[in-house]
């Protein structure tokens, strides 16, 4: 997935209708991932971060500024507040590749205040071709594009993802992301659709005690059918009497009519209403047959079901394992190849059933976090969110808002050689002059395809883009 340009119409502090060329670029066959915007605090940096999720995920984006407000309020509020009418909207284009095809997608949301109310629109283009389907179906297509729990590790902010070194209950967060982004959801999924479908069947299915009902009737089947039989002979019997009598006078026939006919009356009234009887019978028999054979395929669908839970869940426990050491391996590489003190950590284990995440000494002695630097807390988070992204291949862009605030000179030298050239094939940042000064600049600069300055007018209280850093290419020191 590679973001090619974000577009804002009135949204928050940018006026008007501004654009971005996010693209990577490229200068002497030397890939150039970095996409540099400078800012001040409260500059608007922030606000483009939750203009790529918002376009991206609608209602379900995980903004910094909506905070507790509702959907409808976050729009309302997120309208620039001199725009000359209630209306506003971001747009995003990116290429994904899929089966080997690369398309571009044009996501265009808009919203306006009507009558109080807000109505938003949202159009969707795939190679410029507008479709009404897409845009129906746009938040199933994201979760397979881009699912909602791993965006909070490629969009962060770098600052507020210390947590992940300060709470523990931030575990459960991280393992629904891990979860999500090596697979491990769906076999849940799987786990929770058996467990489901056997309670199902447990509620319809009866236990077998119907055998001597069944039994008897059988037997009156089998009397009533043997009735049924000594009938059809009798009434083959009067059948050839009635023939000889056709051919005899008509005082035969009288003679037939008043000997006989009692007997055949009796034989028509009887023969349909005992046939009719044994027919009620076998179909009671049929139906109490086909209710047996239901139970006993329920009882095999329930026993299968709980096979194939207990098997997946024996799956999950051993491709958990499998995968989250590998993520830990990952983990620990990328916090060593960032930290400063070499000898601080050997290695980093995630907990499979948990999540939970535990530095090891060399000597094999546990180190509380909370012995970490608030340098090393931030380097540490931005460790395991590097390690999660190695560890899906997934090609997905990583948009990092304020990376070195909390971090020394050695940190942040680390941070600017060793994690932004590398930690994707597309890195967009979002920086204030104090993180990336003109040094940090210039170590970035042969990896960076194009620098932003987010210029902020304190009069008219808006915020314009404009290429450039803080300072030209070539200024002095």
């Amino acid at each position: 997935m590679i973001l090619e340009q974000l577009t804002l119409r009135n949204f928050c502090l940018f006026a008007g209708e501004q654009a971005f060329d996010l693209r990577p670029g490229r200068r002497n066959e030397r890939h150039l991932p970095i996409v540099l915007f400078g800012g001040i605090n409260g500059g608007g940096k922030t606000t483009l971060l939750d203009a790529i999720q918002l376009a991206l995920y609608g209602v379900r984006a995980r903004c910094s500024k909506r905070s507790q407000m509702s959907y409808d309020d976050f729009l309302r509020e997120s309208i620039h507040h001199g725009a000359p009418s209630e209306t506003a909207g971001v747009s995003l284009s990116f290429r994904y590749a899929c089966d080997g095809e690369e398309h571009l997608y044009d996501v265009c949301r808009s919203w306006r205040v009507v009558e109080a109310r807000v109505r938003e629109e949202l159009r969707v283009l795939k190679d410029g071709v507008p479709s009404l389907w897409l845009a129906d179906n746009w938040p199933q297509l994201m979760e397979d594009i881009f699912p909602l729990d791993i965006s909070g590790l490629f969009f962060f902010d770098a600052e507020k993802i210390r947590t992940l070194a300060e709470d523990e209950t931030s575990s459960k967060a991280l393992g629904a992301a891990i979860k999500s982004l090596l697979g491990l959801d769906i076999v849940e999924r799987l786990i929770t659709d058996s467990a489901v479908l056997q309670t199902r069947l447990a509620k319809k299915d009866v236990p077998p005690e119907h055998k001597a009902e069944v039994a008897v009737l059988e037997q009156g089947l089998r009397e009533h059918q043997e009735r049924l039989d000594a009938l059809t002979t009798e009434r083959a019997s009067l059948e050839n009497d009635r023939l000889r009598a056709a051919t005899e006078e008509k005082e035969a026939e009288a003679v037939f009519a008043a000997g006989g006919g009692k007997h055949w009356d009796a034989r028509d009234a009887s023969g349909p209403a005992s046939r009719r009887e044994g027919l009620s019978i076998q179909k009671l028999w049929e139906g109490r047959m086909d209710k047996e054979f239901a139970e006993a395929d329920a009882r095999r669908m329930w026993e299968l079901a709980g096979r194939t839970r207990e098997t997946m869940q024996v799956f999950l426990g051993r491709v958990t394992a499998r995968k989250i050491d590998r993520l830990s391996g990952f983990v620990t590489e990328s916090f060593r190849f960032l930290l400063r003190k070499q000898t601080l950590v050997e290695r980093i284990v995630i907990d499979p059933a948990t999540f939970s995440i535990t530095l090891f000494d060399s000597t094999g002695y546990a180190i509380p976090k909370q012995r970490l630097s608030e340098g090393e807390k931030q380097l540490f988070a931005i460790s395991v969110l590097w390690g999660l992204a190695r560890a899906s291949a997934r090609a997905l862009p990583a948009v990092i808002d304020t990376p070195m605030a909390r971090l020394d000179a050695a940190h942040r030298q680390h941070l600017v050689d060793r994690y932004f050239p590398n930690a994707s094939h597309q890195v967009v940042v979002f920086s204030t002059d104090t993180e990336v000064d003109r040094h940090y600049y210039q170590a970035l600069q042969p990896h960076i395809a194009r620098a932003y300055h987010l210029n902020y007018d304190e009069e008219h209280r808006r915020t314009v883009g404009e290429e450039g850093y803080f300072w030209k290419d070539g200024e002095p020191s």
